[in-house]
């Protein structure tokens, strides 16, 4: 008989969804219903409306951050990579007083799927299509109302922070069809890309203040007049590029202002 009963508890408990799941069904499907009831009131922008479900949270709870959710970890003289857990983002090094080292810009992987499918569910694919790929600023645009609700106030849209990554993750059609679809449920089935490391053979023209010390030998019969010859130098004979090894030579940029910047080539390394 006890046994039995065991059976059926087992049964019973196996079947019941996570506390997290049942929370989040509840959540999504009000949501929904609150974006559509108010959307014609945002001029027909569900992010704006999502925004203002965010304000109006902040404004009657306290604000309790989630740290697990992105984390900046220090790893001393190392960089961190991407584990079968945890995605790396952003990394950059301090190397000035007691807390040296590099730090990382990390996320849970299976938060980071949570946040891009949240988005697809949100976002109409031509909303993402024809933003390209160097307006980051328009990113933002369809990330941040979403990350703030999971707690989230700032993520990093550098050439390899956590919002690049995350953009381009969503702009890959087979990642967005397939969380649409369904054939997508968890995070190792998206297409992440990979950090790489790229050469970047550029050209720069500045308009520049520079002062030049350097010595001429001048043969003359009276100083003053060798003076004025240098000094008004008539015949160019005295210019510094003239005398670039010449002894004491020194050169000084002390104003520098850039005019054009130019990038040659590009590839991986």
């Amino acid at each position: 008989m006890k046994n039995d009963i065991r059976k059926v508890l087992r049964e019973y408990w196996d079947n019941q969804q996570d506390k997290w799941e049942l929370l989040e069904m509840d959540v999504r499907a009000l949501t929904d219903k609150i974006i559509e009831r108010h959307k014609d009131n945002w001029g027909g922008d569900q992010y704006a409306v999502i925004n203002a479900i965010q304000q109006v949270f902040e404004g009657m709870f306290e604000k309790v951050p989630i740290n697990e959710v992105v984390d900046n970890i220090r790893s001393g003289e190392d960089k961190l990579k991407d584990s079968t857990t945890t995605l790396i983002g952003s990394q950059h090094y301090k190397g000035w007083g007691d807390n040296r080292g590099y730090y990382n810009e990390t996320i849970n992987k299976d938060m980071f799927f949570k946040l891009i499918k949240t988005i697809v569910e949100y976002t109409p694919w031509e909303k993402i299509e024809k933003i390209n790929d160097d307006e980051h600023y328009r990113w933002a645009e369809i990330i941040d109302p979403i990350v703030k609700l999971f707690g989230v106030k700032d993520i990093n849209y550098s050439s390899d922070g956590l919002g690049t990554r995350m953009w381009f993750t969503l702009k890959n059609p087979k990642n967005y069809d397939g969380i649409k679809d369904g054939t997508i449920t968890n995070v190792n089935q998206l297409e992440i890309p990979e950090i790489k490391t790229f050469e970047v053979y550029m050209e720069q023209s500045d308009l520049e203040r520079v002062a030049y010390k350097y010595t001429v030998t001048v043969v003359g019969y009276d100083k003053d007049y060798v003076y004025n010859t240098v000094k008004y130098d008539e015949d160019n004979l005295y210019n510094w590029y003239d005398h670039d090894d010449s002894k004491g030579f020194d050169r000084e940029v002390y104003h520098s202002e850039p005019i054009e910047q130019e990038i040659l080539s590009i590839k991986e390394v």
